[in-house]
């Protein structure tokens, strides 16, 4: 495996690291031990444990990575022609399951663009694609094998237990550096999500038009102490951003939801380049007007339990359903098993791209939150209503907002 395998591969995983520990110190702060919730965080620093499941990763997590390399071994048994379509411009949904729809109303890229099934995406499509077997060889296959193999314990026995549990998808991960040195010199590849692996993977390979499609935002409004250290402060605008060990360098055009979205990712996570193409998209958000109820106003709560589930409760707690009605829409990722215990609150769990035309909304500093500020909808942050020198949401600060509106 050579130095620059290593290198791509190591960047990733500090970057997962770091974002990581900022997830965990921000919940600590909040929940205190509930900390313990959170698994496979970053808190397992004994030599002697590590060692001591150094037994377990060779046992357990050694057979995942050959399951995988037979796996894709079966798949390109199924599929063993090699595609015919030209590749001059493809999309690359590594995780994010929603902005291949928006791409396309945005008419960043035509509808008959190829789209690169590769497994575990969290969408499937069923037209023009190209399976990741169609293209590569069995020599490719074994290629990242050894570079899994390797990297996992290169990265164990820099970094302990961690690093070894980063290995468990490393051979996707070097599957995807093999398809991306097959393609042409000057393809047009889109993809999403500046802070994610794949995004410094599709960085790094040199001779391809990088276009980023933002997911997200880097912009954060945050009073947590603990969570401070890995934010940097804008005095002009009082606020936070992430700023990531190790940004993005190559990318081409960069396609933003707004000009303070831009100016938050150049300085957190994508170094200025000098013939970088920026395009303002604006954010994609369609309002949907909703059915009047009894005259009540309507109101909508961003659910994002992992971290702030202690706050929708509060705020749910403090609400007269008798005037509101409530909609809660779950972070995308994390599914609404969490809201089911929550039966005795009339609230009205939502998903997909719905997005009722509410009165009101409540939310941690989160894209959608944005999205309805661009519209004009009236946004109330978390520690905007919290309890002065506390984490606690403020009943009286609540009840003034919800009388004022």
């Amino acid at each position: 495996m050579n130095s620059d395998h290593k290198k791509i591969y190591e960047r990733t995983f500090l970057n997962f690291l770091f974002l990581k520990e900022y997830d965990f110190f921000s919940k600590m702060n909040k929940e205190g031990s509930l900390f313990l919730n959170y698994t496979l965080r970053p808190y397992l620093k004994s030599e002697l444990l590590a060692k001591a499941i150094f037994v377990v990763i060779s046992l357990f997590f050694f057979p995942i990575i050959l399951w995988e390399f037979i796996f894709f071994s079966f798949k390109k048994l199924l599929h063993p022609n090699r595609t015919t379509k030209k590749i001059n411009n493809i999309y690359i949904n590594a995780s994010a399951p929603n902005e291949f729809e928006i791409g396309l109303t945005k008419n960043l890229f035509k509808s008959d663009i190829l789209i690169l099934e590769f497994p575990y995406l969290m969408k499937k499509y069923e037209v023009n694609k190209v399976r990741i077997e169609q293209i590569l060889g069995y020599k490719s296959y074994f290629k990242a094998l050894c570079y899994s193999i390797y990297s996992s314990f290169f990265l164990f026995f820099k970094y302990g237990l961690n690093g070894g549990f980063y290995g468990i998808t490393s051979y996707r991960f070097f599957l995807m550096y093999e398809f991306l040195k097959t393609l042409p010199e000057n393809t047009n590849i889109f993809f999403n999500n500046q802070k994610d692996r794949w995004a410094l993977l599709f960085d790094s390979i040199s001779g391809l038009r990088k276009n980023l499609i933002q997911h997200g935002t880097n912009i954060v409004r945050s009073r947590q102490e603990l969570s401070n250290k890995f934010l940097s402060y804008d005095a002009d605008r009082n606020l936070y951003y992430i700023d990531m060990p190790f940004k993005l360098k190559n990318i081409d055009t960069l396609y933003a939801f707004s000009a303070d979205e831009v100016k938050y990712i150049l300085l957190g996570e994508q170094e200025p380049k000098k013939d970088l193409n920026i395009e303002i998209i604006g954010y994609p958000i369609n309002l949907s007007t909703i059915e009047k109820n009894n005259n009540k106003r309507s109101l909508l709560i961003v659910g994002c339990c992992d971290l702030y589930f202690s706050e929708e409760v509060q705020i749910l707690s403090l609400i007269d359903f008798e005037k509101w009605r409530v909609f809660l829409k779950p972070h995308p990722t994390m599914g609404t098993k969490n809201y089911q215990k929550l039966n005795k609150y009339h609230i009205e769990l939502i998903g997909g791209r719905y997005f009722p035309d509410v009165d009101l909304v409540f939310s941690y500093s989160s894209t959608l939150a944005f999205e309805y500020e661009s519209c004009g909808k009236q946004v109330i942050y978390y520690d905007d209503i919290r309890e002065e020198n506390s984490m606690k949401i403020s009943k009286f600060k609540v009840l003034t907002v919800l009388a004022q509106c």
